[in-house]
């Protein structure tokens, strides 16, 4: 199979790359910006400029592919509506009608950023950032065009290995192990930090998803006809518990600060609901999904980070 991956030099979507290497697939064309390529260890068919992908007569190497992981975005929760635009809404589009005109499924990676401030209280989309409302406006695109197999899942907070790249986006996980390494155990924590809790899921865990959808396509040449779909662990955790998990193996100390955000435009609480995930994981493996724990996770970023020699102004 010949399989187009978008942000294939990002964190999920580079980690995708090589868990599909590692799984034999070699025919991909890796779409992003060049300057962001983080190995040569990659195997792939062609490698696309994002950037020159402007306009649908663009998109003629999508004749010959046979599924499109759409990972690629502008994922700061601090960028303008304008700086989102392109990328998450116009690149989304094109891209995803092409692929639709060529009989061509896609897997397009939503976000948990299109719930409130509490989804617990309340499970309707509004999205407090520029980068949710974006995600929202492509599934709609997808929902009103009656288009089929499309699935929009919506990763929750997602961490693990080799999000250091991300800079300030990276989870609390990755900046306190990075800074940790780097000579840095003094940690600014929110106060309030047990009330805020998010379901924070493992890269390994966002893939093994992304690849039960091609499997499953695999199966029964098509997607499930369901459209949206949650995908975290199911759990939520406490920022203060993962503080405490990192603590064990950094022993640092944290520094409490008051929390300059308030429910319109920070979210306190999200929590996905794996139900629709977990039914087609048992259709097509005929076994039960098992998350990698919190404990597990941050265990496997400090000895990655370890490992890799990662510290501030890695590139």
């Amino acid at each position: 199979m010949k399989i187009v991956i978008t942000g294939s030099a990002g964190f999920i979507g580079g980690e995708l790359v090589k868990k599909m290497n590692h799984l034999g697939y070699e025919d991909i064309i890796m779409i992003d910006q060049p300057d962001l390529l983080r190995t040569k260890d990659d195997v792939f068919s062609d490698f696309i400029d994002y950037n020159e992908l402007l306009t649908p007569k663009d998109f003629s190497f999508l004749d010959k592919a046979d599924f499109c992981f759409h990972l690629g975005a502008n994922s700061s929760t601090r960028a303008s509506f304008k700086e989102v635009y392109h990328q998450n809404i116009k690149f989304s589009r094109n891209l995803i009608d092409e692929c639709v005109r060529r009989n061509i499924p896609v897997v397009f990676a939503s976000s948990g950023a299109i719930y409130g401030s509490n989804r617990e209280k309340n499970a309707e989309p509004n999205p407090l950032t520029f980068y949710g409302q974006s995600k929202l406006i492509t599934e709609k695109h997808i929902a009103s065009s009656k288009y089929k197999n499309v699935v929009c899942l919506r990763y929750h907070n997602v961490y693990g290995p080799s999000e250091h790249h991300k800079g300030n986006m990276s989870s609390i996980i990755s900046k306190w192990m990075i800074s940790y390494f780097s000579g840095i155990n003094d940690n600014v924590l929110f106060e309030g930090s047990d009330a805020i809790l998010r379901d924070f899921i493992h890269v390994d865990d966002i893939n093994k998803i992304n690849l039960m959808f091609l499997d499953y396509y695999k199966q029964k040449n098509k997607l499930p006809d369901q459209l949206i779909y949650d995908v975290g662990t199911g759990d939520a955790v406490s920022f203060q518990q993962v503080a405490d998990e990192i603590i064990k193996h950094t022993n640092g100390k944290i520094n409490y600060i008051p929390n300059p955000y308030n429910e319109s435009n920070y979210q306190f609480f999200t929590k996905a609901d794996n139900i629709a995930i977990s039914d087609i994981f048992k259709e097509t493996y005929h076994s039960e999904i098992k998350s990698i724990s919190i404990q597990a996770g941050v265990e496997a970023v400090f000895k990655s980070i370890k490992k890799n020699k990662i510290r501030i102004g890695y590139e």
